[in-house]
């Protein structure tokens, strides 16, 4: 799997990421297993691949690093641009553990962003150093990192907007608090169409200025497979489309009601599961904070 597709899933998290917070069920520990594995041994990839770099640097062999920009220019890329789904994820993560009152998923997806922060770190210094490098592929990689900064921007905003304290998450502060305003204001037809645009938009930026050849594409597909649970399957229509945050909900809502009628229908009400809940929104004290 190509980095940019990994892109394009952290905008369909993004998108859909209210709904994954209203709804506030974890993500399975199976899952954030296999993230964390796929996740690590793409980074040790990445280390290796840089580690040569650093020592080619102190060999002063330049014909190896002339090769090695030539032949890495991919992984480098793929460092920058799958930072996106990194930062997305764990922003949600933080969301969820936030809204559960547990620390289950949050600790595994920001050890993973920490992790990809310290090999876009070693990226930075690369870049700085040009060492055998072109001028022209030291450019090309900048610009790239200025767009997948935006993007990030972009994406987080849309968690902070129902989220304020996933805005940590994004590259530059004040411009994700003001995507996170813009969403705020986003009504949720107007939302669903600006993501089916956002993905499409991101997915053509990013290959445009990427090689072709993926440096990672196994890693990259099981750190897809594992991201792709949080995203049930009672969240897609018959089509394979992601619902809208208010078709789910009315949905959701339908189900509850078909409990509740089928809760007063048995026979013996004082038996019935949903007693005690209605007991307990009757209640006096209960009425009393609800008018504060």
């Amino acid at each position: 799997m190509h980095a940019a597709m990994l892109a394009e899933l952290a905008a369909s998290l993004a998108i859909h990421g209210p709904r994954l917070l209203a709804d506030g069920d974890s993500i399975p520990a199976a899952a954030l297993q296999d993230y964390w594995i796929a996740s690590r041994n793409r980074s040790t990839r990445w280390h290796q691949t840089l580690a040569l770099h650093r020592e080619f640097e102190r060999s002063g062999n330049l014909t190896g690093l002339r090769a090695w920009w030539e032949n890495q220019l991919p992984t480098l890329e793929e460092i920058l641009v799958s930072e996106i789904l990194t930062r997305v994820y764990a922003s949600l993560g933080h969301g969820l553990d936030a809204k559960l009152a547990e620390p289950e998923v949050y600790p595994v997806v920001h050890s993973v962003h920490v992790s990809h922060l310290e090999a876009r770190n070693r990226v930075l210094g690369v870049m700085v150093s040009q060492r055998g490098a072109s001028s022209e592929a030291v450019a090309r990689l900048n610009r790239l990192r200025k767009t997948v900064e935006r993007w990030t921007d972009v994406l987080v905003g849309q968690v902070a907007a129902v989220f304020p304290e996933a805005a940590r998450y994004g590259s530059v502060l004040e411009r994700t608090l003001s995507f996170a305003e813009d969403g705020c204001d986003q009504a949720a037809r107007t939302r669903q169409t600006q993501g089916w645009l956002l993905m499409a938009a991101i997915r053509d930026s990013l290959l445009r200025q990427m090689s072709a050849n993926a440096a990672n594409p196994i890693e990259n597909g099981k750190i897809s497979d594992s991201v792709l649970v949080c995203l049930r399957p009672d969240m897609f229509d018959a089509l394979g489309t992601l619902q809208s945050l208010w078709l789910h909900r009315l949905r959701h809502s339908a189900q509850q009601t078909d409990c509740v009628l089928s809760q007063l229908l048995v026979p013996n009400l004082d038996a019935a599961e949903m007693l005690p809940g209605f007991e307990a929104v009757r209640d006096a004290d209960f009425a009393r904070r609800m008018r504060r």
